[in-house]
């Protein structure tokens, strides 16, 4: 940290200060230097203030256009013209991918809004840390603000659809999601969100899936949104393009996820069904035995104990093979 004192090295500054977070992604390596930023601040330092700036002019991106670094470097500027250079950074700036995560910067963006009242971002930041800091009541409104001042601003309103979900205001979630995609449809994951509730209320799965398949290109950027698509075509009798995306796709399941696997069984099952109801019964059969497997592409293990679907699949193979007299099979 000492060379941030001498401030006639500032490659050197960028290169060994930041050296860990330079090897990290853009995030990462803003919140390093906001932690230096902080530590010199709260120790009453001018350094503070001078180190950001010259790492905001001189390292270049990710530093030069971050929103936060101008929000600190407004609230350090020990002048008027340095705050209305600082001010015009976040004029500039975007509000994506911004995550503040200190105490302080509630009194941060606090003191912008008082200096603009009118910033949707500053309070859509605001609402983000205060969401994050248990102060969920207040967060939302400072969200709500972000939505009134900024409506086409489609990030806020995703944050809204979660907050109201959460409190159970299912109608108002839907509404917020709606409105989160009607001014951005290149994140997946508002679908996905939207599509729970929507189940939640019963909406049916040909007009969920509408959405889905209107968005294809977005909705297969994502694991969860792709399980949605599949389980909506299952749903609704394309067991063909269900099965062909599972075949195809390599899924990446956290822990506890099984979802996807569970979606495989049933199109199988269900396209099961299908052949041997029109006497296909060889196709029939392959289905059956293959919603027995755990295919190393949907990343589910197999569970020790028998399942229910486990129990009915084995009945539907056994009625397979007795109708193709497969009967040792059977047995």
């Amino acid at each position: 940290m000492e060379l941030a004192f001498n401030l006639g090295y500032f490659t050197e500054l960028c290169e060994e200060i930041f050296a860990e977070a330079l090897r990290a992604d853009d995030m990462i390596r803003v919140q390093e230097l906001l932690e230096v930023v902080s530590g010199y601040a709260a120790l009453g330092a001018p350094e503070a203030f001078t180190v950001l700036k010259e790492v905001t002019e001189k390292c270049g991106k990710p530093y030069s256009d971050s929103i936060l670094a101008a929000y600190w470097l407004q609230e350090l500027a020990p002048t008027e013209e340095e705050r209305a250079a600082a001010a015009l950074r976040i004029a500039n700036a975007s509000a994506d991918y911004a995550f503040p995560f200190r105490a302080e910067e509630i009194g941060i963006l606090k003191s912008a809004l008082e200096k603009e009242p009118s910033d949707a971002k500053a309070w859509y930041l605001l609402g983000n840390l205060q969401y994050y800091l248990n102060q969920k009541e207040e967060g939302t409104r400072s969200w709500e603000q972000s939505a009134k001042l900024a409506p086409a601003f489609g990030r806020v309103w995703r944050n809204l659809g979660f907050a109201y979900a959460q409190r159970g205001e299912t109608d108002r979630a839907i509404t917020a999601y709606e409105n989160s995609l009607k001014h951005n449809v290149s994140d997946p994951r508002p679908f996905t969100e939207l599509d729970i509730l929507e189940a939640q209320k019963l909406i049916s799965a040909e007009k969920r899936l509408a959405r889905l398949d209107a968005n294809l290109e977005t909705i297969l950027k994502h694991d969860d949104a792709t399980v949605r698509l599949v389980e909506l075509l299952t749903q609704t009798g394309q067991y063909e393009r269900a099965i062909e995306i599972l075949d195809t796709r390599h899924f990446h399941v956290w822990e506890g996820g099984r979802a996807v696997h569970g979606t495989f069984v049933d199109a199988h099952i269900l396209r099961g069904i299908q052949r041997r109801d029109a006497g296909n019964f060889d196709a029939a059969a392959e289905d059956f035995a293959a919603a027995g497997t755990y295919p190393e592409n949907l990343e589910v293990a197999k569970e020790n104990a028998p399942s229910e679907a486990a129990s009915e699949l084995t009945w539907f193979q056994i009625a397979s093979l007795k109708k193709l007299e497969r009967i040792a099979e059977a047995e």
